[in-house]
């Protein structure tokens, strides 16, 4: 998550790839900041999960993940 906010600022302060939009209301911040809230436990709590089911299926999932980005488009 650093990563993608680091280089979406280099992308848009430095290579002006798409227009600066600045928040324009303190509805608009507490949502955007909600979002971002739910997004950081949804993280967090899939990364718990993965401490319960045994090994064997967490490396099938990871294995997985390689044939299953294409279609995501993770």
């Amino acid at each position: 998550m650093t990563a993608c906010s680091l280089l979406s600022y280099v992308s848009i302060t430095w290579m002006k790839m798409v227009p600066m939009q600045m928040i324009r209301s303190r509805v608009q911040f507490l949502k955007i900041a909600a979002l971002s809230l739910v997004f950081c436990v949804s993280v967090v709590f899939g990364n718990i999960s993965l401490r319960f089911p045994p090994v064997s299926f967490n490396q099938a999932i990871g294995a997985t993940t390689p044939f299953l980005r294409p279609c995501l488009r993770i």
